[in-house]
């Protein structure tokens, strides 16, 4: 943390973390030369430059300042409008995430919970999260607000180190490798989802596919060894779907390696995979533990099993041309209603370096499976058959967003790139591809006058995709100078077409402070919420905020069954509120509410303060989030629970428990004195119970809670469907309630124990060599 404060003070600190971070990963890398290591550390900055050499933040993040009440101080803080919409998540969900984890590592704590959105969310549970991530931990020597620029910076860099080695692995020449490598990471699949989890996932393809072939084809130690690495980060990166998606590739990659090769590589790649998945059980099985109580998977699975997607020509059009065609529904930053992401889109440069790879060395085999890889994972990119129907067959891909096997697409573009420059040669068909692309440019041209795109944008991407048409031939035609020609054409061309996604931002609009919510009470006991679109959530995080509202891939199924009784009508895929009256609001302990100024208190609020265009108001009526209620209606079925407490109107007279050992029946509640407080993300509470009491806790009942009464296990109920019951005895008792879920404790035993293991066999082998030598 002191270094953290001491970083501020830095101009460039981001920078040079990013520069030495870099380094060491190219010192760990054998073979590469001066200038291919200065092209590659230089290539993300391209894009993270502006940020990282000025000191600023890189994201969306004056997104805030479209809801209030931080749009009521938009000019104090130099917003005008918002750069790009698109980047939502990362304001609602990523930073804050990693906030949460850095308050817990602050604590002393591993990341489980998360108690800022949806009355408490799982944390390093939903994998997304991340903390083993070594980007994330490296990161935390920053500011969170300066870590996103080094993220971002980093990520790049090895989407360009890994395609590099990979294609150096392949025979390519070291320029042909820093061609492919700058192909890919100036993607338009990089270039926009940088700031996801899935994209600093996808760096790890080309990384994986060296080391599987490096197993199938040496089937030593040091094979085994950085497969596991690869595997490893793979995982820690955190994004499980694509972990599917690359273990897929892999493991079909290596099957194809060994019907050439022969399959004594298969134990020593079955090894890695196993050694990796222990070594990481401290992630997998919280994981595996919450995802069957998830919404998401429940909503997913049975879309997979009721809903056949038609394939609508319209939305084939549009994916189609978003992948060869820069802006073809428009651009993210131009906020157009048709805007399609265009995962695979490479431009004109690699695409044209491809079709020459596809059409002059068809015969070479790497060429064959690059291809191989090509074609199934444009199709799964445009949802459309075979991928799609064999998709809805398989388990995982049927719930899986399949068509983000554009990225893969995207790394076979620019490894069939590479190849084809070495050669320099295929003329001809660059000027057939360049002439393809021009008559599409002009073909399409009506179309995105329907999805009113901007004069000026297609003017831009279609001069940007003949110019570097125009200079790769030039660069064919001089082959002493083609590199330089073709670098800096490929280089020029994608940060014409993609190098506004990302806004610079000045500091201080970084989740930025404003008196209403400086005004809001921390009291640990309590939470908070807004009406309509106001105080965003997620963002109550980074303000020491609980909001009961949520925004997340990892929802609690039955938490998301309470939401008609406090958010009926939400309008956005987080649970937005528009009753205060609701007494369920009470129930979850919010206290406080940010709302228009012009919004009456409902009966039982009062306004606290008005700032501007925003009103505070405070609940009289909040129940406190650990709490005895008068009388327990026992019942054994949840939906009986939900209808009756559509009509309960105070939750601090009555909470349903469920049961099936107890018949349904209403129960006096027994009284007793309760001494809260909260540690951390874990409830310490001394009870003076006259007879024996059933205390409620309005923490999302996730898998993993723990309840111990005068340190003995005791069991914990769910009340009101989506939350905690410990019954208290009678008498004076000391009551702890943690979430520590018995995977993490399992995994976490797992993990050092490999770990342990792996050094130690490490040092085994260290000493035979030295003793050797």
């Amino acid at each position: 943390m002191q270094l953290c404060r001491y970083a501020t003070t830095l101009k460039v600190v981001a920078f040079v973390l990013y520069l030495a971070t870099a380094g060491a990963a190219l010192l760990l890398t054998p073979g590469i030369t001066r200038k291919a290591a200065a092209i590659l550390i230089a290539l993300p900055l391209l894009f993270t430059g502006p940020a990282l050499l000025r000191n600023r933040v890189y994201g969306g993040y004056d997104i805030l300042f479209m809801c209030a009440p931080f749009s009521d101080y938009g000019a104090e803080y130099g917003f005008k409008e918002s750069h790009n919409w698109s980047l939502v998540d990362q304001v609602l969900q990523f930073a804050p995430w990693q906030h949460e984890v850095r308050r817990a590592f602050a604590d002393g704590e591993w990341p489980l919970w998360n108690p800022t959105m949806d009355s408490g969310e799982v944390l390093a549970g939903n994998m997304q999260s991340a903390p083993l991530n070594p980007l994330n931990l490296i990161g935390m020597l920053l500011p969170l607000d300066l870590a996103t620029g080094f993220d971002a910076s980093m990520v790049f860099f090895l989407a360009a180190l890994f395609t590099f080695a990979y294609a150096r692995e392949l025979g390519c020449s070291e320029r042909a490798a820093l061609v492919g490598a700058a192909a890919f990471t100036l993607s338009s699949a990089m270039a926009f989802h940088v700031g996801w989890p899935h994209a600093r996932s996808w760096t790890t393809l080309p990384f994986v596919l060296l080391t599987v072939r490096r197993v199938v084809r040496d089937r030593d130690f040091k094979s085994w060894a950085i497969l596991t690495a690869a595997l490893t980060l793979l995982i820690v990166f955190g994004h499980p779907e694509t972990m599917l998606h690359v273990v897929t590739i892999g493991v079909i990659y290596g099957l194809f390696e060994m019907f050439e090769a022969g399959w004594r590589g298969m134990p020593v790649a079955i090894a890695s995979g196993i050694t990796a998945v222990l070594l990481t059980a401290i992630t997998l099985l919280p994981f595996a533990a919450i995802l069957g109580e998830t919404w998401e998977l429940r909503a997913r699975t049975y879309i997979a099993k009721t809903t056949v997607e038609p394939i609508v020509a319209h939305n084939v059009v549009k994916s189609v041309g978003a992948t060869f065609i820069p802006y073809f529904g428009g651009a993210s930053w131009w906020t157009p209603a048709e805007f399609d992401f265009g995962t695979a889109r490479v431009g004109s440069i690699v695409l044209a370096l491809a079709a020459v790879a596809a059409v002059r060395f068809w015969r070479r085999r790497d060429v064959r499976f690059l291809l191989g890889l090509l074609i199934p994972s444009l199709l799964a990119c445009w949802k459309l058959p075979p991928m799609t129907t064999l998709f809805r067959a398989l388990p995982l891909f049927n719930v899986s967003l399949n068509e983000r096997f554009g990225f893969a697409a995207a790394l076979a573009l620019s490894l069939l790139a590479a190849i084809a420059f070495d050669a320099l040669t295929g003329r001809r068909i660059v000027l057939v591809v360049g002439i393809a692309l021009a008559l599409a440019t002009a073909a399409t041209w009506s179309t995105r006058m329907h999805y009113r795109i901007d004069h000026e944008l297609i003017y831009i991407g279609a001069a940007a995709e003949l110019a570097g048409i125009a200079l790769l031939l030039l660069a064919l035609s001089k082959p002493r100078h083609a590199f330089a020609i073709l670098i800096v054409a490929l280089v020029a061309q994608r940060v014409v077409e993609d190098g506004n996604i990302y806004p610079a931002l000045p500091r201080k609009q970084f989740y930025p402070r404003v008196p209403l919510v400086a005004a809001i009470p921390r009291d640990p006991m309590y939470r908070v919420v807004a009406t309509s679109n106001l105080f965003a959530p997620n963002v109550s995080a980074m303000y020491g905020l609980d909001d009961v509202r949520g925004y997340s891939a990892t929802t609690l199924y039955a938490y998301w069954q309470t939401t008609p009784l406090w958010s009926p009508d939400a309008h956005r895929n987080y649970h937005d509120v528009n009753d205060l009256s609701r007494p369920f609001l009470s129930f979850l302990g919010v206290k406080w509410a940010l709302a228009p100024a012009s919004l009456a208190p409902p009966d039982g609020w009062r306004v606290v303060r008005d700032d501007r265009s925003t009103r505070l108001m405070e609940n009289t009526r909040a129940v406190p989030r650990v709490f005895v209620p008068r009388h327990v209606r026992f019942v054994d079925n949840h939906q009986v629970a939900l209808d009756e407490m559509a009509l309960a109107t105070d939750f601090g007279e009555q909470a349903w428990l469920y049961s099936r050992e107890v018949p349904p029946h209403v129960a006096p509640n027994g009284e007793a004195t309760l001494d809260v407080k909260r540690v951390g993300t874990r409830y310490e509470v001394d009870a003076d119970a006259r007879l024996g009491t059933h205390v409620v806790v309005t923490e999302s009942a996730w898998p993993g809670w723990r309840a111990y009464v005068d340190g003995r296990r005791v069991k914990i109920e769910r009340a009101n469907r989506a939350f905690l019951s410990v019954f208290v005895p009678e008498g004076k008792h000391h009551v702890l309630v943690v979430y520590l879920p018995d995977e993490f404790v399992i995994g976490r035993a797992i993990s050092i124990a490999t770990l342990i293991a792996l050094i130690v066999i490490a040092l085994v082998r260290a000493t035979r060599s030295h003793r050797a030598a």
